[in-house]
């Protein structure tokens, strides 16, 4: 063995010649080692991690990006115009609830909740009523929200016709006198109270309807998914009324005044349960069953006031008392 060999060093054969090798050190060994030594520039997992974090913080406390830009907004504002000159008012909501209340003076007072797009300038919404002839709105661009609840006074008697459209949020009204009223939303509820009117039409799904101490000579509810309860007033003399209420997976409930002098004309339906109903000298018809229920009372062509009852639902029951 040479004295000058170093262990370090590769020897190799060549025809005899000996060929020494330099060693540069031990190769990589590790996937760390790579990062380190050889992509010194590649960004690490941990430093993405708390990136995210500190993103997300800020979207959550609706950071305001140098005063002029808000990540989401979320405000409140308050409206009120005279609407004497207008006979109709139509409010939309989106992903938001309606309340409504009557109330005995002349304007409309609306307070607005919305919830901005994002990356919108602060204060670039602009809400006001919009009249068309006699038809008042509230108007502002859509495109820049991403949720509106309304909260509105209205004249108690002054309108003959209200619209109220929403989704994914419920609707209550409350303490009116109007000619027609039209309720529309879905994936909720709808609540009237103390309502009183010729034409009201509710629809929704997923949620139930409950009608209280409510009035109106047509009167058609529909929903899915949802129970429908109501309690009407006291008919008046000399008239005619209809009544729709359909469903499916609920019950339907329907109290009626003890009024006397009324004829009342049933055709209800259901699936999977029973029709109960309290009604004195109610004649059925031969196809009726516990499920199906087609008759009048007795004395419904005698009167002047006749109740026209239209029921149906799926897998739930029907009470008419």
């Amino acid at each position: 063995m040479n004295e000058g060999y170093n262990n370090n060093e590769l020897i190799a054969n060549d025809n005899g010649n000996s060929i020494n090798i330099p060693d540069n050190g031990s190769s990589p060994d590790s996937n760390a080692n790579l990062s380190e030594e050889f992509f010194p520039n590649k960004p690490r997992k941990n430093k993405n991690a708390i990136l995210i974090v500190i993103i997300a913080l800020l979207l959550l406390s609706n950071f305001n990006f140098t005063g002029f830009f808000s990540f989401i907004t979320n405000k409140t504002i308050y409206l009120e115009e005279n609407i004497n000159d207008c006979s109709s008012l139509s409010l939309k909501a989106s992903n938001g609830s309606i309340k409504v209340k009557g109330y005995d003076g002349d304007n409309i007072k609306l307070n607005i909740s919305y919830k901005g797009r994002l990356f919108l300038k602060k204060n670039d919404i602009e809400f006001k009523f919009k009249k068309d002839g006699e038809v008042a709105s509230l108007d502002y661009e859509k495109s820049k929200i991403s949720g509106l609840s309304l909260e509105a006074e209205i004249p108690y008697d002054k309108l003959s016709s209200i619209s109220l459209s929403s989704s994914n949020g419920r609707i209550e009204l409350e303490d009116l006198n109007i000619l027609e009223t039209i309720i529309e939303t879905s994936n909720a509820s709808v609540y009237i109270d103390q309502w009183t009117g010729e034409n009201l039409f509710v629809e929704t799904s997923n949620g139930k309807v409950e009608l209280t101490d409510f009035l109106g000579d047509k009167v058609e509810v529909k929903t899915s998914n949802g129970a429908i309860n109501s309690k009407i007033k006291d008919f008046k003399e000399n008239k005619e009324y209809d009544y729709i209420f359909k469903t499916s997976n609920g019950s339907i409930q329907i109290d009626l005044p003890k009024t006397n002098k009324v004829g009342y004309k049933i055709n209800g339906k259901t699936s999977n349960s029973a029709i109960n109903y309290d009604l004195e000298n109610f004649i059925t018809e031969n196809n009726s069953n516990s499920k199906e229920l087609i008759g009048k009372t007795s004395n419904y062509e005698d009167y002047n006031t006749k109740v026209n009852i239209e029921v149906k639902t799926s897998n739930a029951s029907i009470i008419i008392d």
